[in-house]
């Protein structure tokens, strides 16, 4: 029997383009007034590296591809400086390549000097092969704190590492990216559920397993959500409920190592039934690391979950 392990890690947002429930009365305009509407201001920053880095090192930026309220630090590029009191949606690649046989790559964020709890994901490279490691996060940050990404690796005869590359016509290939956005000033149901717990999964079972995540008092962040099991019996805290009708953004990754070559598949359900184009498939093979990554925007409706 092939089996692998799962941890996993779910991130939900509503979306900040969309009205949400409460908030329809502003949503139609007439030509007179369009103009006068006043929006806040979106707080986000994206930012690159096209410097190779290798190792164990903290991933600096040269790039500030654009950004609202968040800045490289000028004295030390491996700080992003934080403006503005919110809950952020952080997410980050690094393009992984190396100049050995085989070797593992680590990477996990920091504030203001200390590791972010939950935030760690390791993928592994062979000879030959390039791969984009995808993380995220959703972290309160406070006016003046200092964000960075710490990589740490484990080399076999040479290094491994955030390979930037020129690749000739077409655009550049930056080492690593980190995107921030405001999502959340504990009004806009957010929500990060993850699961602590290694989840063996075996093809006894070709419906697939639900992967359980942890109770949500347990170092969750989260408003306007909470958790249940998915039956009386139970206590795989499985099934997400939500308070407000909107747009919601979900994504979801899940660490995996195998005992064994194989496939593994990924995707959500609403309602106990599965969600069109919500699959995605990824390759392990014996001993190897990685992390299968998808997201999704559905429209959810309000649900009497006591009727």
């Amino acid at each position: 029997m092939v089996s692998f392990t799962t941890t996993a890690l779910l991130i939900i947002g509503i979306t900040a383009v969309i009205v949400s429930a409460g908030g329809g009365e502003n949503y139609h305009h007439n030509k007179k007034h369009h103009n006068k509407k006043k929006f806040d201001v979106v707080v986000y920053g994206q930012f690159s590296s096209n410097v190779t880095q290798l190792s164990n090192t903290t991933i600096t930026f040269q790039n500030d591809d654009g950004s609202e309220l968040i800045y490289i630090n000028d004295k030390d590029q491996s700080e992003i400086l934080i403006e503005e009191t919110c809950v952020y949606l952080v997410i980050w690649t690094i393009q992984v390549g190396f100049v050995c046989s085989t070797g593992e790559i680590s990477s996990w964020a920091r504030l203001n000097g200390r590791d972010i709890a939950n935030s760690n994901a390791v993928q592994t490279n062979t000879l030959g092969n390039t791969a984009l490691f995808i993380l995220h996060l959703v972290e309160h940050f406070d006016k003046g704190d200092k964000f960075q990404l710490k990589q740490s690796t484990v080399d076999i005869n040479g290094q491994i590492g955030a390979i930037a590359s020129q690749a000739k016509d077409e655009s550049d290939i930056p080492s690593a990216e980190l995107t921030l956005i405001c999502i959340s000033r504990e009004k806009e149901p957010y929500g990060q559920l993850f699961s602590t717990k290694t989840q063996f999964i075996g093809t006894d079972n070709p419906a697939g397993s639900i992967v359980s995540l942890d109770d949500i008092h347990k170092q969750h962040k989260f408003y306007g959500l909470r958790l249940r099991s998915s039956s009386s019996s139970s206590n795989d805290n499985s099934i997400i409920e939500y308070e407000e009708a909107g747009l919601y953004y979900f994504q979801v990754s899940v660490q995996l190592s195998r005992q064994g070559d194989g496939n593994v598949s990924l995707w959500l359900r609403l309602n106990g039934q599965d969600l069109p184009d919500s699959n995605i498939i990824q390759n392990i093979a014996v001993g190897e690391a990685g992390v299968s990554f998808t997201i999704t925007l559905l429209e959810l409706n309000m649900i009497n979950y006591n009727s």
